[in-house]
């Protein structure tokens, strides 16, 4: 121990257990990055000395005082030697965490799931949510309408397997006209014989054509006769939500029913189908793509949606699934769709886009598109504020969208 004079001049020579100047007494030792205490021990008590932060020359030190200098070296304070105990504490350091994380309870398509996040090295946790799936449907025909019958549409999600099932409308009755009417009888009546009895058959067979003519006009307010309308649309959107939006892309020639009349309103669109819609709403003249080469490897050149796709693809339009894959027969997402109508548009981010119950689970790919078009009322999410972007999308969705566009 190396004993210092006071501050008044007093010499380590006039050190005694009974001197009462003050002495500084310096431990050496390494004490760096400790927290230290001291404790002395005279005439049977214990007493806490005061640790004061640095030393400071303008200090007036006092007895019992110590300070830890910057080389760890301890400076004590006092008037009488003894017995000193110090304590030393590893101080503490700042802690960076490093999380790992592990999914603690998977998400279903209707509750949310649970991520948990633990420190490797001090064991600190938290959690997160994970966002509800959402169903997945895709629909099957599972009752076929026909004229007097209604059909059955089932839906089953992909997940979770929950179903439920739609009705399908009856097919309308062929409507009979005057033109067929006389065709088809012309027909059963062999191209005439000549017999008395094929020319009394014949007159019967006329009146009978002028009396069913007769039942099927109506009049008019001036008293005219004219034929009943035939309803031109597809048989399965007639009476739904989205009759007028399809009839109508139909006659512009955008849409095109799976049969000639048959639209299948419920049926998810593919990959291939939405290209050809958007080169069919943007009027393109697809001739000049036919002989050109894709960079897909899966859209074969013989395809009815092969120089749409090459179109979309200079275009910038779709990207694909990979470098080389754009999946044509694969049933696209809705986040997909809104994507890629997003890039043909071409239209500027909106800086006041709709946000969606379930934002958090739409790609960081699609989340522009979305919130974007959805502010513009071009595509829409549903009643409980959803968008499930992961869903597919049926071909009346895309009808409505391909309608809000148009307008």
């Amino acid at each position: 121990t190396q004993l210092k004079g006071d501050n008044k001049g007093s010499s380590k020579e006039d050190v005694s257990d009974t001197n009462t100047a003050l002495i500084e007494v310096v431990v050496p030792y390494d004490s760096k990055n400790k927290s230290v205490m001291l404790y002395s021990y005279r005439n049977g008590k214990v007493t806490a000395l005061t640790k004061l932060s640095a030393a400071n020359s303008s200090s007036v030190y006092v007895d019992g005082d110590f300070y830890v200098d910057e080389s760890g070296n301890i400076h004590i304070f006092t008037t009488q030697l003894g017995t000193l105990a110090i304590a030393l504490e590893n101080e503490k350091s700042e802690h960076i965490h490093s999380y790992t994380s592990k999914v603690t309870k998977e998400p279903t398509c209707e509750e949310n799931g649970e991520m948990t996040y633990t420190c490797e090295e001090c064991g600190d946790s938290y959690t997160e949510v994970i966002p509800t799936l959402g169903h997945n449907y895709t629909s099957t025909v599972t009752v076929q309408p026909t004229s007097t019958s209604e059909g059955i549409r089932t839906y089953t999600c992909e997940r979770c397997g929950e179903s439920y099932t739609e009705i399908i409308p009856k097919l309308p009755a062929e409507e009979t006209t005057e033109a067929t009417t006389s065709s088809s009888r012309r027909s059963s009546g062999g191209g005439g014989s000549g017999k008395a009895s094929d020319k009394a058959a014949e007159k019967a067979d006329t009146a009978k054509t002028e009396t069913d003519n007769t039942d099927k006009t109506e009049k008019t307010d001036n008293g005219t006769n004219k034929a009943a309308e035939v309803y031109k649309g597809f048989a399965d959107v007639k009476g739904l939500w989205c009759e007028k939006m399809v009839n109508e892309l139909h006659e512009k020639g955008i849409v095109n029913g799976r049969t000639a009349t048959l639209f299948a309103p419920n049926e998810n669109l593919t990959r291939a189908e939405l290209v050809q819609l958007l080169a069919n709403m943007n009027g393109i003249d697809l001739s000049a793509y036919k002989n050109k080469t894709s960079k897909f490897t899966d859209v074969n050149k013989n395809a009815w949606y092969y120089a749409a796709v090459v179109w979309a693809e200079e275009n910038n339009i779709v990207y694909g699934v990979s470098a080389d894959k754009f999946a044509p027969e694969k049933n696209i997402s809705r986040e997909d769709t809104a994507a890629i109508i997003y890039r043909y548009m071409g239209i500027s981010a909106d800086t006041n886009a709709k946000t969606f119950a379930d934002s958090a689970s739409i790609s960081g790919y699609a989340k522009e598109a979305v919130g974007t078009l959805s502010s513009k009322g071009i595509i829409n999410g549903y009643p409980d504020n959803s968008f499930k972007p992961k869903n597919t999308i049926t071909r009346a969705e895309t009808a409505s969208i391909l309608y809000n566009i148009a307008e």
